[in-house]
């Protein structure tokens, strides 16, 4: 995310004026006067740009009923099939969305009209209400309703069967991790290797292929402010049909938090992890015992592949070097864990 900066060792913010122009500068050669002006014929209402920006998109806000308008690069596409489909499985927690063309004549940006769903997002709710290792009752409480709504948001992905190219993919994450193996500090080797060598569970006959939000993060879902209930997952621009658990480095954001000293998981977050998986089990309903080994390997997969690569500024993916905000991540959870 541009523009980052870091206040009272939270988790980090970001400046969203500097935000809006790096996208500008770096991304397309449409202007945001051309974009708001754009999204304000779409809406009939003036538009202003949404507190939280994404890295690869410019969100503005308008009209009634309250609607997004959505500018993306085409590193960051959305599939609108996937966006239906995540409907048809997690119902109103994903927001319709629906396709308008593009703008910009060099470097043009796809243009998307979006359902406004309720909420904030988690990293605004806990930059508002606070976050720190020991957690009130309160807060405590907040943490626990979307833990269980995370479980149940996974639970239904898992029933939700999906057909996979799993050679392809499976050729695909072979060769990333080679690329990590190669490339990462010496300390990953072992852990590197060891899920090399357990990736064929992945691919096993009788393990779920899912559609699987491939990004996450503390941006990317909604939550009630005052609850802490799930409001709504979005951006499903990474969305993608892969072994069930890719994603599952997402739950570690709600066992914990960074600052500038590195991660700190809550207190409680074993209580809040057990939470999690009772509640997963609960609504699967059908033994996984012999699914955990699978689940684990994928759920340290999906952690390396987010936090050990990078996207620069030209929108290619590389490897991230120790200086990179991502190495604090993978020392928290794949190191430390």
């Amino acid at each position: 995310m541009s523009g980052h900066s870091q206040t009272n060792n939270a988790i980090p913010v970001y400046t969203i004026d500097t935000s809006i122009s790096d996208f500008f500068t770096s991304h397309t050669k449409a202007t945001q006067e051309e974009c708001d002006k754009r999204a304000a014929s779409f809406l009939s209402a003036p538009v202003t740009p949404v507190s939280i920006q994404g890295a690869f998109s410019y969100t503005v806000v308008g009209g009634s009923p309250v609607r997004l308008v959505q500018f993306r690069t085409s590193e960051s596409d959305i599939n609108v099939d996937f966006v239906h489909l995540a409907r048809s499985i997690h119902g109103g927690v994903v927001a319709s969305t629906v396709h308008h063309g593009y703008i910009g004549h060099s470097q043009p940006l796809s243009v998307y009209v979006i359902e406004k769903l309720p909420g904030i997002t988690y990293m605004e709710s806990c930059l508002t209400n606070g976050v720190t290792a020991s957690l009130s009752p309160e807060q405590s409480q907040r943490q626990k309703n979307t833990v269980v709504d995370f479980a149940r948001f996974f639970a239904a992905s898992w029933k939700a069967l999906q057909p996979m190219d799993a050679r392809s993919v499976q050729d695909t994450f072979t060769s990333k991790l080679q690329l990590l193996a190669q490339n990462l500090p010496s300390r990953f080797s072992s852990s590197v290797y060891e899920l090399n060598n357990k990736l064929t569970l992945l691919f096993s006959e009788g393990y779920p292929a899912v559609l699987t939000h491939g990004d996450l993060c503390e941006m990317n879902f909604l939550v009630d402010s005052e609850t802490g209930h799930l409001t709504g997952v979005i951006d499903w621009a990474e969305a993608g049909i892969l072994p069930f658990g890719c994603a599952l480095w997402g739950l570690e954001n709600i066992l914990g938090f960074m600052d500038t000293h590195g991660w700190h998981y809550f207190d409680s977050y074993q209580v809040l992890e057990d939470l999690f998986w009772q509640t997963f089990k609960d609504v699967v309903g059908e033994p996984l015992d012999e699914k955990w080994r699978a689940i684990n390997v994928a759920r340290r997969i999906g952690i390396l592949f987010r936090y050990g690569f990078r996207w620069d500024k030209v929108s290619q993916q590389r490897i991230i070097i120790e200086d990179d905000p991502g190495m604090k991540y993978l020392d928290a959870f794949i190191i430390g864990r």
